[in-house]
């Protein structure tokens, strides 16, 4: 019953890392920094105000170990982790430049500094009373067919990504411990301290070693916690709809094996949409609390399911996203009624919507001339939606009746999921930020999935360009819209 994915735990031993031995590592690297009879800051800015002479000195290396060892203080000092990612850019090094701007630390770096205990952590499958259950095997995306390029200035690649849809699990753990803070990196411990990594995400490593934690709470309970990879993928529609929504769905199938659980924990919970889901859902709310922003909790049973979505940042500022089909299944059997899998007929195509998804609401990467953009498309019929002002019942409804969807890249592409089979989708993309699971959405669900590339307006405070606005010229993307038939 259980894949290759746990087959490392059979292959190697369990090992703890001393984290006092860790801690002293770090010590001795600032001592040789300082010299042996300086004393070292004990507050993270002063660490960090330290690092900063280093970067204007160009003293690369200086510099990494004091921003490194603020964020030992502090594990969330954004700033801390921002210019680690500029001193990575510096050295030409992207893999770990993109990692720290996502507020991660890389493994290269935890290993310098003598952190790192991924390596060893592996515990054994049954260890501990440690079990797991897999819920959807692994297997292989289906493409239907590649994505369709209208029109772009420059030539640009439509990122790659895995085809192979890992296995989705659920474990359980006794006396299971959990630690966290508020960018959510996440820690899932047997009661040993050992990580159990697959259900652990950003840099739990740190976590672990931390100089700071707060004291460990005892819960006489079964839990499930359900906490993003960190903070932003736990307040946006997309990842709430298909990373976290999916890890509720695969504790419930695991109910059979592990039986209920006393109290989930979630780490966003205020938002409109997470409220009205859960509802629809007919979730228990007299079971849901709220994680702390910082956390460290110990439970008398522990269930967490696997992540629900890959993700893999690579050097070319591309997030690797994989899909599985199962989540898109999932989500229209919940959300859809009847009347929206009913097929139309060619005489009722005129009822369909042809839709326009504006993000004048939204705080980044916005259309900069969207009115002159909508002004050709309404000629045909589009109307423009600012999806924040619906509720996710009238978002339902609008997408699983239109004909064609066009928009600019962002979450409320995540509605795609209710479309008809067919619907013609067009997304506008800035060419430095291209990212493929609204394509995989469309995959799925033999949607004719098209994109534009429209024109960057660089940004100097975006390091990764990932909030860049852009400008679309109406006039050729009416034109490649005749190209499929509109």
């Amino acid at each position: 019953m259980l894949t290759s994915i746990f087959r490392k735990f059979e292959q190697k031993t369990a090992s703890l890392i001393s984290v006092k031995s860790a801690q002293n590592s770090k010590t001795t690297s600032l001592h040789n920094l300082m010299g042996r009879n300086k004393q070292i800051p004990d507050r993270a800015v002063d660490l960090y105000t330290i690092g900063c002479n280093h970067v204007e000195r160009k003293e690369w290396k200086k510099a990494k170990s004091y921003f490194y060892n603020a964020i030992l203080l502090d594990t969330t000092y954004i700033a801390a982790y921002e210019k680690l990612g500029f001193i990575f850019s510096q050295m030409k090094k992207q893999d770990e430049a993109v990692l720290c701007y996502s507020h991660i630390l890389p493994e290269s770096l935890m290993k310098e500094y003598g952190t790192s205990i991924r390596s060893i952590q592996d515990a054994s499958r049954d260890s501990n009373g440690l079990k797991y259950i897999e819920i959807y095997p692994k297997s292989r995306m289906l493409l239907r067919s590649k994505p369709k390029l209208l029109y772009t200035q420059r030539r640009k690649v439509f990122p790659s990504f895995p085809v192979l849809q890992p296995s989705a699990f659920v474990c359980s753990v006794p006396k299971g411990k959990v630690v966290g803070d508020k960018l959510f990196n996440f820690a899932v411990m047997k009661k040993d301290g050992q990580i159990i990594e697959e259900v652990s995400s950003g840099s739990y490593d740190m976590l672990v070693s931390a100089k700071k934690k707060s004291q460990i709470m005892y819960k006489d309970e079964s839990a499930c916690i359900i906490a993003g990879r960190r903070s932003s993928l736990t307040t946006n529609y997309f990842h709430w709809m298909f990373d976290i929504l999916p890890r509720l769905h695969l504790q419930e199938r695991s109910i059979a094996n592990f039986g209920t659980v006393d109290t989930y924990y979630f780490t966003q919970l205020d938002k409109p949409y997470i409220r009205e889901t859960l509802k629809e859902l007919h979730f228990p709310v007299e079971k849901i609390q709220k994680l702390d922003k910082e956390f460290h909790m110990q439970f008398k049973q522990l269930v967490v399911p696997s992540h629900s979505i890959p993700l893999r940042i690579t050097k070319k500022r591309f997030v690797e996203v994989t899909l599985p089909k199962w989540i898109c299944t999932y989500l229209r059997k919940q959300f859809l009624n009847t009347k929206h899998i009913k097929q139309y007929s060619e005489d009722d195509r005129a009822k369909r919507f042809r839709l326009y998804i504006s993000r004048e609401d939204a705080k980044e990467r916005k259309v900069r001339n969207e009115k002159q953009v909508f002004d050709h498309l309404k000629r045909f019929g589009f109307i423009k939606v600012s999806l924040e002002r619906l509720s996710v019942r009238e978002q339902i409804d609008l997408f699983a009746n239109a004909e064609i969807v066009v928009g600019p890249h962002g979450a409320g592409f995540t509605n795609l999921v209710f479309c008809r089979p067919r619907t013609k989708v067009v997304e506008l993309f800035n060419p430095d930020y291209i990212r493929p699971m609204y394509f995989q959405i469309s995959n799925h669900l033999n949607l004719q999935y098209s994109y534009f590339m429209g024109q960057n307006i660089p940004n100097k405070k975006e390091a990764m360009n990932i909030g860049e606005d852009m400008e679309v010229d109406g006039q050729l993307l009416t034109k490649a819209l005749s190209k499929i038939g509109l």
